[in-house]
């Protein structure tokens, strides 16, 4: 299971910084169609909302009293379901900056490989206590690690519509 969920972290992140190889500098600032983020800013929404993590996974913890893995239907069903519109919370908005493609994609890639070390570090069954989520609370590392899986896969989704 843990090891599973780390395979699939990888590959998700390797996937996502493939996609955004294909596109050119130009079209990463570009937007595709109304109402979209441009590619870049798609990236930077990504990087945000993964860039506190490793100290949310080092913070606060206690030995959970349920399954590590219990929210993962949840967490998977509320990012993957692509009828839904998700709004996001304004720390995690993209810049209204221009986006360079390089040091997105390195920022990601390190980001991605922090996550990973820091993850194997710890014990994945533990419940993080210094942040929560509205309506899912408190999640294990393990958690975690999915909610960075199928959030990115979420916008691996929405990079696929722009191309």
């Amino acid at each position: 299971m843990i090891g599973e969920a780390i395979e699939q972290y990888k590959d998700t992140m390797s996937r996502l910084l493939q996609k955004l190889s294909n596109f050119s500098q130009k079209q990463i600032n570009e937007v595709p169609y109304a109402d979209s983020w441009t590619p870049g800013e798609v990236a930077d929404h990504v990087l945000k909302s993964q860039y506190g993590l490793p100290n949310v996974l080092k913070g606060s913890a206690k030995p959970a009293n349920r399954k590590p893995d219990e929210k993962e239907g949840s967490i998977k069903q509320a990012f993957l379901d692509f009828t839904t519109k998700l709004n996001s919370p304004a720390f995690i908005l993209p810049t209204n900056d221009p986006v360079d493609k390089t040091a997105i994609i390195n920022s990601l890639s390190n980001k991605s490989a922090d996550i990973i070390a820091t993850f194997q570090s710890l014990d994945p069954t533990e419940e993080c206590l210094d942040f929560e989520l509205p309506v899912l609370g408190v999640f294990t590392r393990l958690e975690w690690l999915y909610f960075a899986t199928y959030h990115t896969q979420r916008h691996i989704w929405q990079l696929s519509k722009m191309q």
